[in-house]
């Protein structure tokens, strides 16, 4: 347990560093945690948000303010309340940049945008 709020530290120090006063007074950080082979979301002070539900769990992106998520053996994007906003569906997820994120289904790597709406794709084989 001890090792646990160690990283949990340790994250958030380097979270906070990387961003501008301003921006931490006007956004809640949520982190990923684990506990229970499970994923969810604490606050900066500990509090649990989202529960533990997730195989695996990403940051949240700044534009939008999603979070790549695994369930049931698929990644979605959830919203700071836990919320899917792109359901579950894709083989891999990775962040959102400038609204952005790129995606693989299907055997093809794919750029969406916020509603998950495709923008482009590449085949992988």
């Amino acid at each position: 347990m001890k090792k646990i709020f160690f990283y949990l530290f340790i994250i958030i120090f380097i979270f906070l560093g990387c961003m501008k006063s301003n921006d931490i007074l006007k956004k809640e950080i949520l982190l990923p945690i684990k506990m229970n082979n499970k994923w969810g979301y604490i606050n900066t002070t500990g509090d649990l948000i989202i529960e533990y539900k997730f195989e695996e769990a990403r940051t949240f992106s700044d534009s939008p303010e999603y979070a790549a998520v695994k369930i049931n053996g698929k990644w979605g994007y959830i919203n700071k309340k836990g919320k899917f906003k792109i359901k579950p569906q894709f083989e891999m997820a990775w962040w959102f940049s400038d609204g952005l994120a790129s995606v693989e289904k299907n055997n093809s790597y794919i750029i969406i945008n916020e509603r998950g709406k495709e923008i482009a794709h590449n085949n992988l084989w």
